[in-house]
């Protein structure tokens, strides 16, 4: 049985040219944030709210293919995450470096180990190379790497790289569970904090019980409740309060099952499909 925290890395790159940089602070800075759709906008719109800086912000609608922006118009480009979603990475980093100044930096956060999302095409038995390979080769994020070698590609220079270890906040900690027998996989628990939604105080202490498997073969046994017991143990033991998770409503199976693990029904959410006559 092994266990683990899948963190982020930070990483910093800078263009390949000789340059000095001096640090502005955030308080003196005009900031732009760049989303997809307006919902997203308002969201970063509310986030700059909470932090006092909604006064030097401007929201822009837009795709990170195709920024709205003129050719080195940008003293530091950042990205939270923001990589790990996007598809054709390649191009996203274009874009970055056209609308980068010289001298100016790309700041990226991203998620050490994203195969992991990718976990329910085991079942397809592909190995984590074989699900590498076939990210890199449709241009999504497969790694720090990955996003290293596409920069590189680019005209950016890997600058610093650090694991992402917020002091005193458990933000965007995520914990991975994964049972082995005799180095076959059997089954796993993933948990993220739900500061994942919102960078407020009152989501610190909140996680949630992103993916909970066992293999077929395997269940039955009291795994999948060893396997949610000890996550949510290890992270009482970081600092973490509150639990929640989710099912289908018609799955009463799963409803029992967390039931039986403390949990209890707290909402329902509602899908309605228009059907046209």
């Amino acid at each position: 049985m092994i266990f683990g925290h899948i963190k982020g890395y930070a990483l910093s790159f800078l263009p390949s040219t000789t340059f000095e940089y001096t640090s502005a602070g955030l308080g003196e800075a005009h900031l732009i944030t760049v989303d997809i759709d307006y919902t997203c906008s308002k969201i970063a719109e509310g986030l700059a709210a909470w932090y006092q800086l909604k006064p030097q912000m401007d929201p822009v609608v837009a795709n990170f293919w195709f920024l709205p922006f003129k050719a080195n118009s940008m003293d530091v480009v950042c990205s939270h995450y923001g990589i790990d979603e996007s598809r054709e990475i390649t191009r996203v980093l274009t874009e970055i470096s056209r609308v980068l100044k010289d001298g100016g930096r790309f700041v990226s956060v991203s998620r050490m180990d994203p195969i992991l999302r990718f976990s329910i095409l085991r079942d397809l038995e592909l190995c984590e190379d074989d699900l590498r390979k076939m990210a890199s080769a449709v241009g999504i994020y497969s790694g720090s790497e990955n996003l290293v070698e596409t920069a590189s590609h680019n005209g950016l220079v890997l600058e610093n790289m650090e694991e992402v270890r917020p002091a005193n906040s458990h933000q965007r900690v995520v914990l991975h569970l994964q049972a082995f027998q005799d180095g076959e996989f059997i089954g796993e628990c993933g948990c993220i904090s739900c500061a994942e939604v919102q960078d407020v105080e009152a989501f610190q202490d909140w996680l949630y019980v992103d993916w909970l498997g066992v293999e077929d073969d395997f269940q039955g046994r009291g795994l999948g409740k060893y396997l949610l017991r000890r996550s949510l143990k290890e992270l009482y033991d970081i600092g973490y309060r509150h639990a929640s998770i989710s099912c289908a409503a018609n799955n009463g199976r799963a409803f029992a099952f967390y039931s039986n693990c403390g949990f209890r029904a707290f909402d329902w959410s509602y899908i309605f499909v228009h059907k046209k006559r």
